[in-house]
């Protein structure tokens, strides 16, 4: 019941941050942008995130950028961009590192032990990655929306 909860939770907040993003891209005029803004809902789909992280991180940066300039704002590609190519780096290292612990676990023809430290070992990197994910998510999300709200001045 309570990992239900958890996913349902989990499911909201990834929700809220598509919205961001689709907000972000709805705010850019038709001919700044550089993805339907309604692509952005793909990044629920939690298999399809880890890709889909950065096709949507270039695509904002690009957008918000073109937009700003045809609108006349400064706009200083470094806030973004930099901190969305972080979190989709973190993201993949996570993901990828987690996978091989999990196969390095049970292989079983190691007298030294030396796979099953390594396994471990990944296991605790792979969690500081996700840890660091989630800071740099967060920062995105803040940059992202702080951004977009420039727009509706």
């Amino acid at each position: 019941m309570l990992e239900a909860v958890g996913a349902v939770m989990a499911m909201a907040i990834m929700a809220l941050f598509a919205l961001t993003m689709f907000r972000a891209l709805a705010r850019c005029a038709p001919e700044n942008r550089t993805m339907r803004p309604g692509l952005a809902w793909l990044w629920v789909i939690p298999i399809f995130m880890a890709g889909w992280s950065l096709a949507l991180v270039l695509a904002l940066a690009r957008s918000l950028e073109n937009e700003y300039r045809s609108r006349g704002l400064v706009f200083n590609p470094k806030r973004s961009k930099p901190v969305g190519l972080a979190m989709c780096v973190l993201l993949g290292g996570s993901i990828f590192l987690e996978s091989a612990g999990e196969f390095l676990g049970p292989l079983g023809f190691d007298h030294f032990g030396f796979w099953e430290a390594a396994s471990t070992g990944l296991g605790y990197i792979a969690s500081a990655c996700g840890i660091a994910f989630a800071v740099s998510w967060i920062w995105y999300w803040v940059v992202i929306h702080g951004l977009s709200k420039r727009l509706v001045q």
